[in-house]
């Protein structure tokens, strides 16, 4: 990086964290407009530098345009291929060898039984594109006559590294300094910057000062401490997915609910507007509580057009109803065992994945905004004799387990409490 006109780390050094592996730390008191590190544009790896490489010709000849991160990735599986004959060779041997994105699950763990149904299915969509971008990746090499790629058939590994080292590892380029060839030309790698970790409290803002790309810090950092960035304001799946981690106690969490566990009769489906299903620390999203809303309205209720009130009530409004408040109570038990199994059959599990522990990670995390809705109230034997939990809920109500109907579904007794929790 020096040999490219780097002018250095600056206050900022690497360091190994117990908390978060590899970052950067501070090695003087930081201020508020403090610059935190300046990488000369020629430094960082982007569409353009794939473009300069023996892959340019055949990147500008795919029809349709590919990708600027399949570029960047595929870039970086031919330059690990050179080895020691590749200028890139010290920044490559600083990247980790794997990731902990779902995509780097074994296949024996991409399982209902071990990852709730939001999880699995973005694990399994994860793969489906990263399969997709590969057979495309295989396709430009086919057109290629690079005497380093003669033979090769780029592996799923090779592959699967480039793309999440630019998914979990790029940060954003004013697309104004991009060649504008590709879709999505907005992102590179950044040397030495990389090692920045994230906080969501963390405020900074990025900018280009002549021919250097520059982080400038809005928060204060004492000498030793490590300095964080921000990454956006994401939830504990979109940080899993996109970077392989989660963050403890994070704001912004929200625990899917599987729609089909909240069907609607055909003649509610047309008043049911788009909207996430979860629930949050607040409680059920707007998405959710109106569809909690239109399942519990009867037929006459519906005919008399209460189905058009769910435009202008609000999420706590539209949960207020008994029928509505009681099916509630019933979904946050069931999500909560629900996890709680998927929880029991991970740690069962010999050997898991790094991937896999940091999906068990996330949740735990989604326990933890599930028990400020409800929680364990205590264990009683139903009438077969079988103990099971009670539990209490924030609206109110008690929540009593029974026997599983015969398709192997718990039932729930849902009851108002005498005293609200």
């Amino acid at each position: 990086m020096r040999r490219r006109r780097w002018s250095g780390p600056g206050p900022l050094r690497p360091a190994l964290f117990p908390d978060t592996g590899r970052g950067l730390l501070s090695r003087r008191p930081l201020r508020p407009g403090a610059t935190l590190v300046s990488i000369p544009l020629s430094l960082l790896v982007s569409s353009a530098t794939a473009l300069r490489s023996e892959l340019g010709a055949a990147l500008r000849a795919a029809r349709p345009a590919v990708s600027a991160q399949l570029a960047v990735s595929l870039w970086l599986a031919l330059e690990r291929r050179r080895g020691a004959d590749s200028g890139w060779r010290p920044y490559l041997a600083s990247l980790p060898s794997a990731y902990t994105t779902p995509a780097y699950c074994e296949p024996r763990e991409l399982s209902a039984d071990l990852l709730p149904e939001a999880l699995l299915s973005a694990a399994r969509g994860q793969r489906r594109l990263l399969l997709r971008q590969l057979e495309r990746a295989r396709q430009l090499l086919r057109q290629t006559s690079i005497p380093c790629t003669a033979g090769w058939e780029i592996s799923e590994e090779e592959f699967r590294h480039g793309w999440f080292t630019v998914n979990t590892r790029a940060v954003f380029l004013d697309p104004s300094l991009a060649p504008g060839l590709f879709s999505e030309d907005n992102l590179a790698l950044a040397p030495f910057l990389d090692l920045f970790n994230h906080s969501p409290t963390a405020t900074m803002s990025s900018r280009v000062v002549g021919d250097h790309y520059e982080l400038v810090t809005e928060d204060r950092f004492s000498a030793g401490e490590q300095v964080f960035i921000n990454y956006g304001p994401h939830d504990n799946l979109r940080l899993l997915l996109d970077y392989g981690f989660v963050v403890p106690s994070n704001s912004q969490d929200a625990v899917p609910v599987p729609a089909e566990w909240v069907p609607l009769p055909a003649a509610a489906q047309d008043n049911s507007p788009a909207g996430d299903l979860t629930i949050g620390r607040s409680g059920a999203s707007w998405g959710l509580a109106v569809r909690l809303y239109l399942a519990g309205l009867t037929a006459a209720e519906r005919a008399a057009g209460r189905a058009a009130d769910v435009w202008r009530l609000a999420p706590e409004e539209l949960t207020a109803p008994s029928a509505v408040r009681r099916a509630l109570a019933a979904l946050l038990v069931r999500l909560v065992r629900h996890l709680e199994s998927c929880l029991t059959a991970q740690r069962a599990l010999p050997a898991p994945s790094d991937a896999l522990q940091v999906c068990s990670a996330l949740l735990c995390e989604w326990l933890l905004v599930l028990q400020g809705h409800v929680w364990e109230l205590a264990r009683r034997p139903g009438a077969d004799g079988v103990v099971r939990p009670v539990y209490a809920t924030r609206l109110g109500d008690v929540v009593t387990v029974s026997a599983t109907r015969e398709n192997g579904e718990e039932c729930y007794i849902v009851e108002k409490a005498a005293v609200k929790p």
